[in-house]
């Protein structure tokens, strides 16, 4: 596995993390590929990408996060607490599942399971072509857990997280904006715990891998393409063309139905 490879790798993170049509199932996909096999853990490549992106969103939204923080310290801790209550249940999943979410979705050999994700990811997304709503409720705690248990589903590589905490959070009567915003608010916490988490379990088979430096590379191709990307879906949200990636996510099922989980 060269540069070459791991900045694709790190390039399909960033565009897929973003833009409602699973990461880690892409990620799945493009080891699969590669060939990709190390003596690391097998979703440490895609959590260690996925740090990439965690530093995208800092960037992105800084203003909107400095605001909130400042809210916080100021003993407005309304938003502080949304996010713990709609983090909570993944969390708690991902902590008692762990090993075999490892074991059985990250399973490089075992994918072909991911044409059922991307057609229920499909239909997920087709749903808001003709969903209106002139709601504009505010993100109470009880939305936030609701928010917080479809979160739960993008566990499964194939289920998009942004794109099913967006879907979800419209389907209350959340506004676009404050949907989108809060979508990428629940990200960070958890990308942050799995991404040291990660790093600290496998401390040591990390940096005695010849795949330190190109994971770095692809660390940082993520980064970028993942900036880009966050402009480009907020776009898409606005002029209510969330839709248009079900077009993408069927077109991907029938394709590895086709070849059998590639």
């Amino acid at each position: 596995m060269d540069f070459i490879e791991y900045i694709i790798l790190g390039a399909i993170q960033g565009v897929t993390e973003f833009l409602p049509i699973s990461s880690s199932g892409h990620l799945l996909i493009g080891r699969s590929l590669f060939n990709l096999k190390t003596n690391i853990s097998s979703s440490f490549i895609e959590i260690f990408l996925h740090g990439g992106t965690l530093l995208s969103i800092l960037f992105y939204w800084k203003k909107n996060i400095i605001i909130d923080i400042q809210k916080a310290f100021d003993g407005e801790y309304s938003t502080l607490f949304s996010i713990i209550v709609g983090t909570m249940p993944a969390a708690i999943v991902g902590f008692l599942f762990k090993d075999k979410i490892d074991a059985y979705l990250f399973n490089v050999d075992n994918i072909s399971y991911l044409s059922i994700s991307y057609f229920l990811l499909a239909c997920i997304l087709f749903f808001t072509k003709n969903y209106n709503s002139n709601k504009n409720k505010n993100i109470l705690l009880k939305y936030a857990f609701f928010i917080g248990l479809s979160q739960c589903f993008a566990i499964i590589p194939g289920i998009s997280r942004a794109g099913i905490t967006i879907v979800t959070a419209l389907c209350i009567g959340i506004s676009r904006k404050d949907a989108t915003e809060f979508s990428f608010m629940l990200a960070i916490p958890i990308l942050f715990v799995s991404f040291f988490g990660s790093i600290f379990e496998n401390y040591l088979l990390f940096t005695q891998s010849i795949a330190f430096w190109p994971l770095v590379v692809g660390f940082l191709s993520s980064f970028i393409v993942g900036y880009l990307s966050i402009g480009f879906l907020v776009d898409m949200i606005n002029k209510d063309k969330l839709w248009y990636f079900s077009v993408y996510c069927l077109s991907l099922s029938f394709i590895l139905i086709y070849y059998n989980g590639i």
